[in-house]
């Protein structure tokens, strides 16, 4: 063997014994990566794990689901359903990538989380179909309100025409009352009520909107708190200003925050 190939030889051996050893060091590497991402993952769902058994999940199916709507303190509600969204993302890893959109838990109204969360519940178990009856969001507004004012009246109040009333309802942005005032009654259930626009962070100055926001409210809605205001005319457009909205908010926060 000639001098040139000695050194490309001993060349060659000197490479080889460097790759295998950065190959092992690159191997290793991995390998702690994988590990520790697979206990982060594995750390990550026993955190949602334990958050979900503090309102007595994990829940299995969608009777279990709709049992818990009906029982669990309405002010966390969809703090619930989010958390139960991200244990079933954390133990569906796969399908939480083929279908994202039914793991979203942000802007989503309550009723829609628990549509997403009533079919993730129901894959492997019951074909989606007529098997399936979904809560609206008018029975879920219905189940939370009514558990909290169930105890406020004992008998169904009387309302004179175009007495303001504070009223309830939820949206994407929270629970909210509104000031509107009383039409007409059109059963026993429910009343209309047409509803004004809040101009004050307060609450405290309301106007007419540009377009009527007539509604059907039904009496659970109302908080039970006088409103006491008067229309500035001398103002365009005219304010309704509210001179107890402090009472109205305390009282709202009482009969519709409370915990269960």
């Amino acid at each position: 063997m000639n001098y040139p190939t000695r050194v490309f030889s001993k060349f060659l051996t000197v490479w080889k014994k460097t790759w295998t050893v950065d190959q092992k060091a690159l191997l290793k590497k991995r390998l702690q990566d994988s590990l520790a991402k697979s206990q982060r993952a594995n750390e990550f769902v026993d955190v949602v794990l334990k958050k979900c058994k503090e309102h007595g999940g994990p829940i299995m199916n969608v009777v279990e689901l709709n049992e818990i709507i009906s029982n669990y303190d309405a002010k966390n509600v969809k703090k619930f359903q989010r958390q139960e969204i991200q244990f079933q993302k954390a133990t569906h890893k796969r399908d939480s990538q083929e279908r994202p959109d039914l793991y979203k838990i942000n802007n989503l109204t309550i009723h829609q989380l628990s549509e997403n969360l009533a079919i993730l519940l129901s894959d492997g178990d019951i074909h989606i179909g007529n098997d399936v009856i979904f809560t609206t969001e008018e029975e879920i507004m219905e189940i939370l309100l009514h558990k909290s004012y169930s105890n406020t009246i004992s008998s169904k109040p009387r309302y004179e025409i175009q007495q303001p009333l504070a009223v309830v309802w939820d949206n994407n942005k929270g629970r909210k009352w509104y000031v509107g005032f009383y039409m007409d009654e059109n059963d026993n259930k429910t009343i209309r009520v047409d509803h004004l626009e809040k101009q004050s962070h307060d609450y405290s100055a309301w106007v007419k909107p540009k377009h009527d926001d007539i509604h059907d409210v039904k009496y659970f809605q109302i908080v039970p708190c006088e409103v006491i205001g008067e229309w500035d005319m001398t103002r365009q457009p005219a304010v309704f200003n509210i001179k107890n909205s402090q009472s109205i908010n305390n009282m709202f926060e009482q009969h519709f925050f409370e915990d269960s």
